[in-house]
């Protein structure tokens, strides 16, 4: 129930303030459990993911702003050797939908390309679903959207993509599209293969990044 009052802020704090006249240590207990995993900081905005996307809360304001109807995860970053192209890799969440999510690090940089990936990942998932498109809500805070992602960035794993198959250039690395051997020994790869490599596409399965390494990891023990 508390979860799906999230949704509707007033209704949220008029619930708590109240619950707070009578029992303190529940509402800790609510409040460590669903408000301070969700809320960030970009400079002196505070950022809530809802069920419903991103809210903003401006300083001096008392009602957040819808900013944007979806929720972005990054799990880990994916090195494409050959290209030398970073992409990171996790989920779109659009009215509780999770969907797979890939976005080119220079896309994170502007709000407009980390909505239409956002798009993109909808478009993969089914084009007659009833999810809505995905969209920044209010556009004179979307910067704030590029920030938020750039916390995400720093402290994530960082996994090998697939770009060609065989020996690199190097000679140093010989690449399938599950692991990849060197001299250190065998590993897995992330199991992604790069946005462009439609040849690759049509023969090998992409399959979801995080599933794959641990299986893979599993296989390798």
């Amino acid at each position: 129930m508390i979860q799906s009052l999230e949704s509707d802020p007033p209704v949220y704090r008029a619930l708590l303030a109240h619950l707070e006249k009578h029992d303190r240590e529940l509402v800790k207990r609510i409040r460590r459990r669903f408000d301070s995993r969700r809320v960030h900081w970009v400079g002196a905005v505070q950022i809530k993911e809802t069920a419903t996307g991103y809210e903003a809360l401006e300083p001096g304001q008392d009602t957040p702003i819808q900013l944007t109807n979806f929720v972005v995860e990054l799990d880990a970053s994916v090195w494409f050797e050959e290209s030398d192209e970073i992409f990171f890799t996790g989920r779109v969440i659009l009215n509780g939908s999770a969907l797979p999510f890939l976005i080119a690090q220079e896309e994170l940089e502007q709000a407009k390309l980390i909505r239409r990936a956002a798009q993109r990942a909808l478009n993969r998932q089914a084009l007659d679903t009833a999810l809505p498109l995905p969209s920044i809500t209010e556009p004179a805070l979307q910067a704030k959207l590029v920030s938020l992602l750039a916390q995400q960035m720093g402290n994530k794993p960082r996994r090998l993509g697939v770009e060609r198959l065989g020996w690199n250039e190097a000679k140093t690395r010989f690449v399938s599209p599950a692991w990849h051997v060197q001299s250190s020994g065998v590993q897995p790869t992330s199991g992604i293969l790069h946005p462009s490599s439609t040849q690759l596409a049509s023969h090998f399965r992409c399959v979801e990044p995080v599933k794959e390494f641990a299986s893979m990891s599993k296989l390798l023990r």
